[in-house]
């Protein structure tokens, strides 16, 4: 016996009118196949769900490779940015000696020159004197 069968019969043992019971049931046969999902929708729901799950699977798979990859290419940049570093900080403190080295010289030819000027000028003053 069918729901509708059974759900009418019920409908008119509790005195409703044939014509009220059978639209009741035709209404509700007609909502339920309209509204309602069959098990075949039901099945077809479950599978586009397995597919998706699969499919989220493989994609953290690959983020998870790309991850591990890119940590890998971090660790070689700061790698690399650290030698760049030492080299740039080694040239510097080549440069920084060079520099120190040639101000020493012009130190002691400043001193040179200021000390000639100074023997030449107490010649000259003292020449100047002489003949005053």
């Amino acid at each position: 016996m069918s729901l509708a069968t059974s759900l009418y019969d019920a409908l008119t043992r509790i005195n409703i009118p044939n014509d009220q019971a059978r639209e009741v049931v035709e209404s509700l046969e007609q909502k339920m196949t309209a509204d309602f999902a069959s098990k075949a929708d039901v099945a077809t729901i479950r599978a586009d769900i397995a597919t998706v799950r699969t499919e989220i699977a493989l994609v953290l798979g690959r983020l998870e490779r790309h991850e591990v990859a890119t940590e890998a290419e971090f660790a070689a940049l700061r790698r690399e940015t650290k030698a760049e570093f030492a080299t740039l900080r080694s040239e510097m403190k080549a440069d920084l000696a060079t520099v120190r080295s040639e101000m020493k010289a012009l130190t002691v030819d400043i001193t040179t020159r200021m000390g000639l000027l100074y023997v030449t000028a107490t010649s000259f003053l003292l020449a100047v004197l002489k003949f005053t």
